[in-house]
């Protein structure tokens, strides 16, 4: 607790102990958003870590100076600090600072946009966490392994990958852990179209949030909610749902989701003005810099208002990542605006059949839908 660091540091008698008191008050500080007093005590703890030469407590200095750095979106700083955090943990030789620091990093990575880097500094993180028993690093970090695999196009494997951390989060009551997980399964079951599963995580996972107090998970939640009255043709009731998701955001804050809720928005409305100051607010919020995923979702929601133009920005989204989801949304969205207008070449027929097979391999079962549809169409 607060007070029993703070009693540490007030009787410590030595450098070691100021420096472990000075650790313990800024992870307490950063939990309860007092993040320059935390910075201020690690500013503290990382003089005497140096003074005494102590790698360990110079990694932990690092690792949350990185996590204060994730929430203000200072993706430079989140990766700067997450990395000389994995360079002191290698150095005191502890194998849980060097799990605790690749899961740092691999937050900076997916912070930026680098969700295949991200992916493989996580699953780093959690086969050295398995080898070794640490239970809490391991639970924290599975989740966020299963979410990038999903970006990376291994859509099977990230469910398989879910489930397992719902599993082994429910065994050991790490409830943000289960609540990552069910929102990665309820993606997946949504990819196939099968409403029955993705309710129930969304339902649980609704459940989770009022449990844990997370209020800013719950407008992505209901917008899950949306998508499945969306897909199931009940428009009025997506689009009640989703402006309730968006009125939520605005209370919580629009950084962490507002831009894939305002493509929500302007994916189940059916009025053109909503619709277009939907994008044109989340246009605003993406270009004042956010959250990674913003990014993408929006665009993935918005891409059959405006197919080309968004298949256009998803395909500079940090190509070097080879991101298959998002590729495939772009390729699809281009291929479905040629059809929309009229084209009928034989090389587009070949190229839908190739995004069919694609979306097969990624379980892109609603998507496929409509390339079947759009195939039909050029046949006819």
């Amino acid at each position: 607790s607060h007070a029993a660091f703070a009693e540490a540091l007030e009787v410590a008698d030595n450098d070691t102990a100021r420096c472990r008191a000075w650790l313990g008050l800024a992870g307490g500080k950063r939990i309860t958003d007092d993040l320059d007093g935390a910075l201020a005590d690690l500013d503290s703890a990382e003089a005497a870590a140096r003074r005494l030469g102590l790698a360990g407590e110079q990694s932990r200095v690092h690792y949350l100076r990185g996590n204060i750095a994730f929430p203000r979106a200072d993706t430079e700083t989140c990766l700067r600090e997450h990395g000389a955090a994995l360079d002191f943990a290698r150095k005191s030789g502890s194998a849980e600072l060097e799990a605790t620091a690749l899961g740092g990093l691999a937050d900076a990575e997916y912070l930026r946009g680098r969700f295949r880097t991200a992916s493989d500094r996580f699953a780093e993180c959690v086969e050295i966490s398995r080898e070794h028993g640490f239970g809490r690093i391991h639970v924290a970090n599975l989740p966020m392994l299963a979410f990038t695999l999903k970006w990376c196009g291994e859509v099977e494997r990230a469910l398989d990958v879910g489930l397992e951390a719902i599993e082994l989060a429910q065994r050991v009551g790490h409830g943000r852990g289960e609540l990552i997980g069910r929102n990665v399964a309820f993606e997946c079951y949504r990819f196939q179209g099968q409403i029955g599963p993705a309710r129930e995580h969304a339902e649980r996972g609704l459940a989770l949030v009022h449990q844990l107090g997370a209020e800013r998970f719950e407008p992505m939640i209901l917008l899950y909610f949306a998508e499945l009255e969306y897909i199931q043709g009940n428009q009025a009731s997506a689009l009640t749902t989703a402006r309730k998701a968006l009125e939520g955001c605005r209370k919580t804050g629009m950084a962490f989701v507002g831009p894939k809720i305002l493509g929500g928005i302007a994916l189940v409305t059916n009025d053109k003005t909503e619709r277009h100051e939907a994008c044109a607010e989340a246009e605003a919020l993406l270009s004042e810099g956010s959250v990674s995923h913003n990014y993408t979702y929006f665009r993935l929601f918005a891409i059959d208002d405006e197919a080309e133009r968004h298949a256009d920005v998803l395909a500079t989204f940090n190509p070097q990542e080879k991101l298959r989801l998002v590729e495939f949304a772009a390729d699809r969205g281009r291929v479905l605006a040629r059809v929309s207008r009229g084209d009928k070449s034989t090389e587009l027929i070949t190229e839908i059949d190739r995004l069919i097979g694609a979306g097969e391999q990624m379980l892109q079962t609603l998507k496929v839908a409509d390339l079947r549809q759009a195939r039909s169409v050029l046949l006819a």
